[in-house]
């Protein structure tokens, strides 16, 4: 490999890491926001994912500079191609944070009650960033990668299975409160719903990474 080559690649490996370290930093303020009704913490968040875009289209601009002027080798190509698709779940990744950031913000402000559903809540968070932390580690990993990828599908598993009780008791409070409050609450569904696509893009991330690693074929969400 040429010297410069690895230069280069090694560079796009470390940004993809800090993209997912970020995004991960993020996702844990605005938990950590939302259990203490800190909202400093939420704006926090959203300025760290500001900046993931910009990032996201610098890697994938140093990605296609590789191709353009070297002749990866097969193993390496996988790789380089799983972190073009990757940029692309991280974007979707911190623009479901940036909503998500803004709108708790939003309902935390006009004194939502969480009562009963805060739990469900927690846990889809808590899931979602597991299944991207799991996701991102396969790319570091020379052994378990497998592990790992089957530990990000139990976590997407996990927040379907957290979203469906969370509807259910939503619904339950949307029944018993007048149509401003039901609003808020379908809204809050909503948003919810985003941490879900989050754990199905880490899935993806993880399929992607583990194409780099063995070969065969894509297949994503």
């Amino acid at each position: 490999m040429l010297p410069k080559y690895e230069n280069e690649f090694n560079e796009i490996r470390g940004f993809i890491k800090e993209l997912s370290q970020n995004i991960l930093k993020a996702y844990r303020l605005e938990l950590e926001g939302f259990k203490s009704r800190n909202l400093l913490l939420l704006d926090e968040s959203r300025e760290i994912l500001k900046e993931i875009d910009s990032k996201a289209n610098e890697v994938d601009n140093k990605i296609i500079k590789i191709f353009a002027l070297f002749e990866p080798e097969a193993g390496l190509l996988r790789e380089l191609v799983a972190f073009l698709k990757t940029t692309n779940e991280l974007s979707r990744i911190a623009s479901s944070g940036r909503n998500y950031a803004k709108n708790m913000k939003r309902h935390i402000e006009s004194g939502v009650d969480f009562t009963g559903i805060e739990e469900y809540m927690i846990n889809i968070h808590l899931a979602a960033i597991s299944a991207l932390e799991f996701a991102t580690d396969i790319e570091n990993s020379t052994a378990e990668y497998e592990k790992k990828y089957t530990d990000t599908l139990v976590e997407e598993n996990k927040t379907d299975d957290l979203f469906k009780i969370l509807e259910r008791e939503i619904l339950k409070k949307v029944c018993s409160k007048n149509s401003d409050a039901s609003e808020k609450y379908i809204n809050i569904l909503n948003l919810m719903r985003k941490f879900e696509r989050v754990a199905d893009h880490s899935v993806n991330i993880a399929k992607m990474f583990l194409y780099a690693k063995k070969g065969g074929k894509i297949e994503v969400y």
